[in-house]
């Protein structure tokens, strides 16, 4: 800017003091307070300042917000380049760059876990295997089926993500392994699954692995995990056959292309072998050769992995998608930044895992720790199959119960053996067994072995219908944290006594106490509708005072009166706060012996219909 201001000092012949000597104060710019403030020197950040922007952008807070923050407790201006600046000077992780070696000590830090790193012969790294403790437990527990894929751009190696991920017996993901690899290869992703099979003896209990359409990866899983079947995520079937069915790619016109995609819709959601045949035909007579080629090569062959109907004959747990990995990897990339350093990637991977599982748990211990609202009866079927099950499981007999009424179609072929007719099958149901793909798929009961138990006159309760994995003492042995609860020693802990008298009612929810009244009131407004309409007018009205003094804040109770011939009057009666008190705390005072000395002296309102005894009355206590 080469600004001419200057101010020349000299020193005092006796040098205690600084003289002026020359000053020039012409400008050639405009100077103003805000231009200053957004000098470099001006916006450097120091002391607790900058320690706080340290320990912010470590966080990765929001720029923006940082940029606010900061200048609301300096009063200094920041540009996000110098947050940037900032960050790439101070701004260090535990462990530096992509140093591999550093990586793996860290990692084999954790008591329990299993890391192992494959390169090749020029010791190329090929790919990283992370498995802890926690993973090994859930997949041994609950190995049943396995949700397998991967994600992109965590690192700035550009090395995939994979996850291993299963259902817990409280419909819960659970990571049950991890794996970076270099190369998508056959090689390469079969060295990662045998290491998991090394680590992992339950392998051989995985029944159904749910994937995309990666032609190595299930070529891999087909030959890993021989005993189990492969099934498609419904999700990426159908986005495939829209993506494949282009006029650049089988050259079809968008009439052809939307009738297509009709009849390969149909066909995924076919409910039977018959089904998919009949619409498998239906695609052959449109006679266009590039889909019909495309299907025959691609589809027609593994039409068992991709057809609904046909899958859910299998143990899937109703997964239908791979949405929960979608789900799971979605929150992994609001925590782990893109493309950064495998040391950083494995820092955030790790926060993502323990916060992950802090939630998780929370969940477990609230099953075991908190009192459940039990609205059925004592010794009913719900109580019996609420107290067996953990809720995810529960809610589904609920509402298998519910259908069992609709059961219809019953014909009996032998002892114990029916047949039911539904739209699509007709299913061999026995007290213990049924056909359909609700029951295979979950292994719990269905409504129509809930139907043939009802017309066998057998309990609909008995514990042997259900999975052992979805019963809460399973679920309570396996779950590491609530399993630690249950292995504490009482004797360790000091005995704490109180001599306060505690409430013994239950404190409910609002939520609770809505469902509690709600039942209640659905009751009352059944009994109030059935009466006569004179009658019904007068129950109303009584209604209606309650609300409206309730409205007010007023305490309200009830006196009945058999003053009256052939009647039972009861009358709305006001409280006062000390006849609340007693009531409530359940005391025997002298106001409440008797009904005469408890109960106000009658003053009677009028009524919409003019009867001499109507309930609608208010009434006062005298509290003298």
């Amino acid at each position: 800017m080469n600004c001419p201001v200057e101010i020349i000092l000299t020193v005092e012949k006796e040098g205690s003091c600084l003289k002026v000597a020359s000053l020039n104060m012409n400008h050639n710019h405009q100077c103003s307070e805000e231009a200053f403030s957004h000098l470099p020197h001006q916006r450097k950040l120091s002391g607790s300042a900058s320690d706080e922007a340290v320990k912010l952008l470590k966080m990765r807070c929001n720029k923006m917000v940082l940029q606010n923050h900061l200048k609301n407790i300096t009063g200094k201006v920041i540009t996000g380049r110098d947050l940037s600046n900032f960050k790439a000077k101070h701004v260090t992780y535990s462990i530096g760059k992509n140093d591999v070696e550093s990586i793996v000590k860290k990692l084999q830090n954790n008591e329990g876990s299993t890391t192992e790193v494959i390169a090749d012969e020029n010791n190329n790294l090929l790919g990283i295997f992370y498995q802890d403790q926690a993973m090994k437990d859930c997949f041994s527990a609950f190995p049943e089926m396995l949700f397998i894929d991967s994600t992109y751009k965590l690192n700035n190696l550009n090395m995939p993500l994979y996850i291993l991920l299963g259902e817990n017996g409280n419909g819960h993901s659970e990571i049950f392994a991890t794996f970076l690899v270099a190369n998508e290869d056959k090689k390469t992703i079969e060295l990662m699954i045998r290491i998991f099979k090394k680590v992992n003896p339950n392998w051989e209990k995985t029944l159904n692995i749910m994937s995309d359409k990666d032609m190595t990866e299930r070529q891999v899983l087909g030959i890993e995990f021989p005993q189990a079947k492969l099934h498609l995520c419904l999700f990426h079937v159908l986005r495939t056959f829209r993506k494949e069915l282009t006029l650049e790619k089988l050259g079809v016109t968008s009439e052809e292309r939307r009738l297509c995609l009709e009849i390969l819709q149909k066909m995924t959601y076919a409910k039977t072998e018959e089904d998919y045949a009949s619409l498998h035909q239906s695609l052959k007579s449109t006679k266009i050769n590039s889909v019909i080629c495309y299907f025959e090569d691609n589809w027609h062959k593994i039409h068992n992995e991709w057809v609904e109907g046909l899958k859910s004959a299998n143990l899937t747990f109703l997964n239908r998608t791979n949405n929960r990995l979608e789900s799971l990897n979605q929150k992994i990339k609001q925590v782990c930044s893109r493309n950064t350093n495998l040391g950083q990637f494995f820092d955030d991977f790790s926060v993502f895992l323990q916060s992950t599982r802090v939630m998780q748990d929370h969940k477990a211990i609230n099953i075991f720790h908190k009192r459940p609202v039990i609205l059925y009866d004592p010794g009913s079927v719900e109580e019996s199959y609420k107290k067996l099950l953990t809720p995810y499981a529960f809610s589904f007999i609920l509402k298998q119960l519910e259908l069992a009424s609709e059961v219809r179609s019953l014909i009996k072929l032998s002892e114990n053996q029916y047949v039911v007719t539904t739209t699509y099958a007709k299913l061999k149901v026995t007290v213990l067994s049924c056909d359909c793909g609700f029951r295979s798929a979950m292994l719990l009961p269905c409504r129509h072995i809930f139907a043939v138990r009802k017309v066998e006159g057998v309990d609909l309760f008995n514990r042997t219908l259900c999975a052992t994995r979805w019963s809460l003492d399973y679920y309570r042995s396996k779950h590491h944290v609530v399993k630690s609860l249950v292995l504490g020693n009482p004797g360790q802990y000091s005995v704490v006594t109180s001599n306060e008298k505690t409430r013994t009612t239950a404190i409910f929810s609002q939520n609770e106490k809505y469902k509690k009244t709600l039942q209640l009131c659905q009751k009352l407004a059944s009994v109030v509708s059935e009466s006569p309409m004179r009658e019904y007018e007068h129950r109303y009205d009584l209604l209606a005072s309650v609300l409206d003094c309730w409205k007010k804040g007023i305490y309200v109770g009830i006196q009945k009166r058999n003053d009256i011939v052939n009647e039972d009057i009861v009358n709305i009666v006001e409280l006062n706060n000390d006849e609340i008190e007693g009531y409530i705390q359940g005391e025997s005072t002298s106001k409440n012996k008797n009904n005469e000395d408890f109960l106000p002296t009658l003053e009677p309102g009028s009524c919409s219909h003019g009867c001499c005894c109507c309930s609608k009355f208010l009434f006062s206590f005298d509290d003298s």
